[in-house]
């Protein structure tokens, strides 16, 4: 990790954007979705993310998801682990995103570690995948509404030093980024997103 930068240099910055930017080609909806939507908390550290890229974006084709940058950390949490899986294609066919253990087909909760540990084995996605699809959530299948579907490609530790994962969940009409403890239950609700197809 770098020196933090100055004051001087977060103020130019801003000032950068407001003179520079083209504000007049911006769409207002997505400039609101932006401000307040339910995934503006992300939006500072894909800044930043885009800042130190040298400001070149992370994809060119915007159905090729890069499984091997470093995933993104929300607010209070730190990445465990994370397994890579090279440039990937966008291929609705090629991942399930409704994928259940055995464990979790039969009424009662299975515990996050013993679910992370039946997992093992499968090419499970990882949390890169979850937050292209927060950018494409028209590419989500409609029969995935009301689920929370889990990245267990990523593994993350919150600040109470308990480890995570990231998920994908439907709240008040959109799709948003969650996580849940893996020392709780996964019932039959909580899928896990699975490659059945290699990467591009």
């Amino acid at each position: 990790m770098g020196k933090i930068i100055s004051l001087e240099q977060s103020h130019a910055i801003i000032a950068r954007l407001q003179t520079t930017a083209p504000w007049d080609e911006a769409d207002p909806a997505k400039v609101q979705e932006f401000i307040t939507g339910p995934n503006k908390d992300m939006a500072g550290g894909l800044f930043i993310e885009w800042l130190n890229r040298g400001c070149v974006p992370l994809l060119v084709d915007n159905m090729i998801v890069d499984l091997d940058a470093d995933p993104f950390c929300p607010v209070a949490l730190t990445v465990e682990s994370n397994e890579k899986g090279g440039l990937w294609r966008f291929d609705p066919k090629a991942i399930d995103l409704n994928y259940l253990d055995d464990g979790q087909k039969y009424g009662s909760p299975m515990v996050g570690h013993d679910l992370c540990k039946a997992l093992i084995g499968q090419p499970t996605m990882n949390a890169n995948m979850l937050d292209w699809y927060l950018i494409h959530p028209d590419r989500i299948p409609q029969e995935c509404t009301g689920k929370a579907i889990c990245f267990w490609g990523t593994k993350y530790r919150n600040d109470a030093d308990a480890l995570c994962v990231r998920s994908l969940r439907w709240l008040g009409g959109a799709w948003y980024s969650d996580h849940r403890c893996i020392d709780y239950g996964f019932d039959s609700l909580y899928t896990a997103a699975v490659c059945i197809k290699p990467a591009a």
